[in-house]
């Protein structure tokens, strides 16, 4: 008895999705940052208008004063999508931890002026408040703007 193993070449029938092709051309092969970018927002079926704003439909283009004929002419040079933008951030987190043991391992801050210390504690410290009011402001840009 003999097993005879051959590879065998398999032809996609299209290059991408459909949504996605109206945009580039059927036989234009797309990357997963124009798949995953391209569309994706919802702009039809909505159920029911917002309870908090009823005037509008959950992302309605007329909610912004900014008009434009194609919301999808701007792109990401980085290119991130949902999966190498969490790449990227969870690269930037261990970087920051690793940073913060190589700075307990040496006891740096304890070299420090105490009027520095000081002035990092009564300033820098409150701070992180603003940037989680301003990251709390962006998601919600992000979540009801078009």
């Amino acid at each position: 008895m003999s097993i005879d193993i051959k590879t065998m070449n398999v032809e996609p029938r299209r290059q991408t999705f459909a949504h996605v092709a109206r945009r580039l051309g059927s036989d234009v092969p797309a990357s997963r940052y124009e798949e995953g970018m391209y569309d994706v927002q919802a702009t039809t079926h909505f159920h029911y208008r917002p309870l908090w704003g009823p005037e509008y439909w959950t992302f309605d283009e007329g909610r912004t004063a900014i008009k434009m004929q194609d919301w999808y002419l701007f792109k990401d040079p980085r290119q991130f999508y949902y999966g190498t933008y969490t790449i990227a951030r969870a690269n930037m987190h261990q970087t920051t931890e690793r940073n913060f043991a190589f700075e307990e391992k040496r006891n740096m801050l304890a070299n420090i002026d105490p009027a520095w210390r000081e002035m990092i504690v009564n300033y820098l410290i409150p701070l992180r408040h603003y940037e989680w009011g301003a990251n709390m402001n962006a998601c919600s840009i992000s979540d009801a703007g078009y």
